[in-house]
């Protein structure tokens, strides 16, 4: 593998994230399998899709805000234990997807009070029906969970958190 071909790498994966810890993490287990590959002659753009890399960046993300246990889990030179286990981009997407598969399926379980730091309602309709604002990465996970779709699974946490979008739900119950 030449030199140029590791900058194009490390390039590569810097468009993911300028979260330093999170880019570390992502050269850790994408950035060591896509190396792999060149170093073997294989063509490392063949596994490098921006969309499965956006998903871990996510998952790693997240993983660190919530101090994940299995960051703490390292070799000697502190790299986790779990990074190094991949031997294709596509097996860390399927690490992403499991993370955030349990974080849907838990999320149903969260009670959110109406009108609370999670959601606003932004217009009442009658008889019961409203319009709501989600206004927390819990809000999305859960209405994710409850309505068997993508907003609660991770994806879009950053952009809410941004302010890039704006997430409404429309309701006829209370939230529970």
């Amino acid at each position: 593998m030449s030199d140029n071909q590791t900058a194009e790498i490390e390039r590569a994966l810097a468009t993911h994230t300028k979260d330093e810890r999170v880019n570390a993490l992502l050269d850790m287990c994408v950035g060591r399998v896509l190396k792999r590959d060149a170093k073997r002659g294989n063509d490392w753009a063949a596994q490098y899709k921006p969309e499965s890399v956006d998903h871990i960046v996510e998952w790693l993300s997240m993983s660190c805000a919530e101090d994940a246990h299995w960051l703490d889990n390292t070799t000697p030179d502190g790299k986790p234990k779990k990074l190094l286990k991949f031997s294709t981009v596509q097996d860390v997407v399927r690490e992403a997807d499991e993370f955030f598969r349990k974080r849907t399926a838990n999320a149903a379980k969260i009670a959110i009070e109406q009108d609370s730091p999670d959601e606003k309602t932004v217009y009442s309709l009658g008889e019961g029906y409203r319009i709501v604002q989600l206004l927390s990465s819990t809000a999305l996970d859960r209405e994710g969970s409850l309505m068997g779709h993508c907003v609660g699974a991770g994806g879009y946490d950053g952009a809410l958190k941004s302010g890039r979008a704006v997430f409404f739900l429309s309701t006829d119950m209370p939230s529970k």
